[in-house]
């Protein structure tokens, strides 16, 4: 499973602690929605007593200097704005207490007399009211009534102002209706968020990372856990593919520690239980060829098709006792430009050339390197052969040397006491580079495998790589090949510098 995402643990911990209040809310909201109906209800109301109260204090002022009720002037004006200006409003008046209309924005009403019950009660209670009224014309009305009062406090009449109350509930009705959906909407939305961002940001990763740790706990140790996100789980992700790659790759080394030293004992039993017997082989072979004439020429060319042989296998044997023998180093600060181009010399001496271009792309005053100088050409005459004989029609050799700092982690580079070097740690690297017939990648993971060879039986024993690796380790160094099947190869060799 393969997961993408840009933000780290800590946004999405928010994101989805926001989404859950927000559906909390969302739910609050749903479930209380009588109280919603009844508070949008009174907001209403208290916007009309709001409105009233402007017109109660313009009476009061105006009676405040002596003026009676009925003596007041403009008002059916200012009962007709209020009708205006309040929403749904049918009707404002104002009243005595004996319910006769001296005001109204219907100047028609004026000197009516209300003698019903919603009007006695409304001069009986004497304070802010609202009442509910059926009409005969099948409307429903909400009757606000406002008492008026003198500058002594005693009650002279009152306001009513009328709003249709089926207009008010279409309202709180469309306003319900509204709150349904969208709280509706918001519950499903969030709840929606919620799942998602846990299930991808989360759950997923878990199990991904789950499944990494059960595949590498059966054994499986290529398993890697593939989450590319950049948060928490990420790194975690990160440092296990690392933990395991490293595991891997010290199994790996285990591996071969162990194979070499089981063959380096065996090579050293049978080189020496070989060679006596070959030297028997040899001095019969040599006296045969003096008492032979010199005229039996099918002879002596079969004894010395023999000696050749036995001084081919003799030459094996030498090799076994080299990888079998644990020598120790001579470390020095070493010049590695001066070792390449003495290898490179030997080489040409001692192999076919032809057709075969040499190209220094050596780094000059580069620190010099804490190796064993005769180990370390040995190495590169060994590497520097395998190219020449990678190319017999000819190519090029392209041999490089360079410092710099390690900066990614992999194997034999990181931050362990058993790497062996450190990452930030400056090296000196070593190239050579050829254009030959390359190595198939099925082959690439055994090149460095005892007796391992594509030579066929005229070829070596197979323990070139398998010693220079040996003794690139030695060094405390690593060694690397990259080869594509008819381009070339290219080996990388990683070395200490030299302290001081």
């Amino acid at each position: 499973m393969k997961i993408t995402t840009r933000f780290g643990l800590n946004e999405k911990l928010i994101v989805i602690t926001i989404s859950t209040i927000f559906l909390v809310l969302s739910s609050y909201v749903y479930f209380n929605l009588k109280t919603f109906i009844h508070i949008y209800r009174e907001s209403i109301i208290k916007t009309v007593f709001a409105q009233a109260q402007e017109l109660k204090n313009m009476v009061y002022d105006v009676t405040k200097l002596g003026f009676a009720l009925g003596e007041l002037k403009g008002m059916n004006e200012e009962c007709g704005k209020m009708v205006r200006d309040i929403p749904y409003a049918t009707y404002c008046f104002i009243m005595d207490n004996t319910g006769r209309v001296y005001y109204h924005n219907l100047p028609e009403k004026v000197g009516s007399v209300y003698t019903d019950s919603i009007t006695q009660k409304a001069i009986k209670t004497g304070e802010d009211l609202v009442q509910y009224i059926h009409l005969d014309s099948r409307e429903n009305i909400y009757d606000f009534s406002i008492p008026l009062k003198d500058i002594s406090g005693k009650k002279i009449g009152m306001i009513r102002i009328g709003i249709l109350s089926n207009i008010v509930d279409n309202a709180v009705r469309n306003e319900r209706e509204r709150a349904l959906i969208l709280g509706t909407l918001s519950i499903l939305i969030s709840f929606l968020i919620v799942s998602i961002l846990y299930r991808l940001s989360i759950l997923k990763s878990i199990r991904s990372l789950m499944s990494g740790i059960t595949g590498f706990g059966e054994g499986k140790f290529d398993t890697r856990v593939v989450l590319e996100t950049k948060d928490e789980f990420g790194e975690l992700a990160k440092t296990f593919n690392q933990m395991a790659e490293e595991l891997k790759q010290t199994q790996d080394q285990l591996i071969q520690a162990e194979k070499l030293n089981v063959i380096g004992r065996l090579a050293s039993g049978v080189a020496h239980e070989v060679r006596n017997p070959l030297s028997i082989i040899l001095q019969g072979l040599n006296y045969l060829e003096n008492r032979i004439p010199t005229k039996e020429e099918d002879i002596s060319e079969t004894l010395t098709t023999l000696k050749d042989n036995v001084k081919r296998a003799d030459k094996i044997i030498n090799v076994l006792l080299d990888f079998s023998r644990a020598t120790s180093l001579d470390l020095r600060p070493e010049d590695v430009n001066s070792i390449l181009e003495v290898s490179l010399s030997l080489v040409k001496t001692r192999s076919k050339f032809e057709n075969i271009e040499s190209i220094m792309e050596t780094k000059k005053d580069i620190p010099k390197v804490l190796a064993d100088k005769n180990k370390l050409e040995q190495v590169f005459i060994n590497i520097l052969l395998n190219a020449v004989q990678s190319m017999p029609r000819g190519g090029k050799i392209i041999i490089r040397s360079y410092d710099k700092q390690l900066e990614e982690v992999k194997n034999g580079i990181g931050r362990r006491k058993e790497d062996y070097f450190q990452v930030g740690e400056k090296v000196v690297i070593v190239e050579i580079e050829d254009t030959g017939v390359g190595i198939p990648e099925e082959n690439l993971k055994k090149i460095f495998d005892p007796f391992f060879t594509t030579k066929g039986p005229t070829g070596g024993a197979g323990l070139g790589l398998s010693v220079t690796r040996n003794i690139i380790t030695m060094h405390k160094g690593l060694i690397d090949i990259e080869s594509q099947t008819g381009k070339g190869t290219k080996v990388i060799i990683t070395l200490k510098i030299a302290k001081g």
